[in-house]
């Protein structure tokens, strides 16, 4: 199977027709990166995700190597999807409550020093992989003490140039650049990391959120963000994503509600969630979104991806979640050419008791429902995990 699927990739990729698989669509000149003095490997790397457009979407994981369900303590090699279909994820998922000591491999309570290498340690590894590393923002509330979901406080004006609470913003920033700039291959390089900061601002859940900030002040706090770990930190190596949340009905004035500017912006994401478990309403709309984005990032010569999508906790499904999805993608003439689909994190057993990736049978557990069809997914040619990326 995966003989038949590298040749059916082959095949997409030169633009020989396959059977059941439209001719990619053209995509207008893409951009060079946000950052004119962007590293080679930065520079690349979007190159690369650029020409993958039309020739299949690379599949990722939230915090693949370090939480999951089959094993305990991730040691840079363990993974769920590893597990559930001998390959890692071609793209990987990352957070700043990492640098923080709030989520593993960081430690509550140990020195900074310490969460900053762990952080960088598991970029080190995701990129030996071959895997792309992204990296997410959940500050806490700067106003308050409160997590990154306590609203309160009106804490992106607390954070913006002469807020009275710059100084936390640019001292979170300070470990994330201290991550990254430690997060280096055997060779001295520095490795490039797509930054999504500030995700989901049309939603009201977040502090930087709709409701807790104007457009504008969106806007700032983004380029605040870029210009402080470009041009104050010197960081050259950074890709940056913009990720609106569902739904969107496919309007584009909606999308670019707070957008900061083609200068500031590397990567045009969208994260939709199913509660509803694959009902073709869910698919309909968060296709016709996906399409939308495609079009957009087309038109600002930007890559389009999924950069958060997923089973929502809760939601019961049909055996072919996974394959259903994938195959609404490949239908659309736009939908189909994200570069890639990025599912959230497995907590594991005890935790959130929740898989975004289907794990196979251990210990005392049978096989997860959706492995079967999740191994279908995985087997599509129209998906790119680890292996076939890195190649």
């Amino acid at each position: 199977m995966r003989l038949l699927k590298g040749l059916l990739s082959l095949l997409i990729a030169v633009g020989l027709p396959v059977a059941g698989c439209s001719s990619p669509v053209p995509k207008v000149s893409p951009s060079a990166a946000a950052d004119p003095a962007a590293t080679t490997e930065a520079q690349r790397l979007l190159t690369r995700l650029h020409a993958q457009e039309g020739k299949g979407i690379l599949f990722g994981h939230q915090h693949d190597l370090s939480l999951g369900f089959t094993f305990e303590q991730g040691d840079g090699s363990a993974s769920d999807t590893a597990a559930a279909v001998g390959d890692y994820p071609a793209v990987f998922g990352w957070d700043s409550l990492i640098a923080e000591g709030d989520e593993r491999p960081g430690e509550a309570g140990a020195p900074r020093e310490t969460n900053v290498e762990a952080l960088a340690s598991i970029i080190r590894q995701a990129d030996a992989l071959g895997g792309v590393n992204t990296l997410t923002m959940h500050m806490p509330n700067p106003v308050t003490g409160g997590n990154f979901r306590d609203t309160s406080g009106d804490a992106v004006a607390s954070v913006l140039p002469g807020g009275a609470r710059n100084a936390d913003l640019t001292a979170h920033l300070d470990r994330l650049a201290d991550t990254i700039t430690a997060a280096k291959r055997a060779d001295g390089t520095l490795i490039p990391v797509i930054m999504r900061p500030w995700h989901e601002h049309n939603g009201d859940w977040f502090w930087w959120g709709a409701g807790h900030a104007t457009p504008e002040q969106y806007a700032e706090l983004f380029r605040f963000t870029v210009e402080y770990l470009r041009d104050n930190r010197g960081l050259h190596n950074l890709l940056y994503a913009y990720s609106p949340n569902s739904p969107l009905d496919g309007d584009p004035t909606r999308y670019l509600n707070g957008y900061p500017g083609d200068d500031y912006v590397d990567v045009f994401g969208y994260d939709s969630y199913d509660n509803t478990g694959g009902s073709g309403e869910w698919i309909n709309s968060t296709i016709a979104d996906l399409s939308m984005v495609v079009r957009l990032a087309d038109e600002h010569g930007k890559v389009p991806a999924w950069t958060e999508f997923g089973l929502r906790e809760g939601s019961a499904s049909g055996p072919r979640w996974f394959t259903s999805v994938l195959e609404s993608l490949k239908r659309d003439e736009n939908a189909r050419r994200l570069a890639w689909m990025l599912t959230w994190a497995n907590y594991g057993h005890g935790d959130r008791e929740h898989a975004y990736v289907p794990y196979p049978a251990h210990g005392n557990y049978p096989d997860h429902p959706l492995l079967s069809d999740f191994r279908a997914f995985h087997d599509d040619p129209w998906t790119i995990f680890a292996k076939e990326w890195k190649r």
